[in-house]
């Protein structure tokens, strides 16, 4: 699909190149990376097919470990967010007020 946006863009582009603005050639550039991202997931999932899926081995229990951590950390900075009080007002310091330097 990339492919041929590109082709029309680039045609349409070289016919008109005189009268395009500077937001079309960032159009053409964006297309450029989508088709580079693409071109990178099909080399990724051409490597999974002929070779398999990669095995994290020895470490596959760090990793697990690490993101239970991550959760349990994570659950409970929520908790502390939702129970803290927020204060009612938050006054600036007296150095930052108008006239009090």
């Amino acid at each position: 699909m990339y492919v041929l946006l590109a082709l029309l863009w680039l045609v349409l582009s070289a016919c008109y190149w005189r009268n395009l603005l500077r937001i079309q050639f960032w159009i053409g550039g964006v297309i450029f990376l989508g088709m580079l991202e693409k071109a990178v997931y099909y080399a990724e999932f051409q490597s999974i097919r002929y070779e398999g899926l990669p095995r994290l081995g020895a470490l596959l229990h760090r990793v697990v470990g690490v993101g239970l951590l991550y959760l349990l950390f994570s659950i409970i900075e929520g908790i502390l967010r939702v129970n803290t009080p927020l204060p009612m007002k938050i006054s600036p310091p007296p150095c930052c007020t108008v006239g009090g330097c």
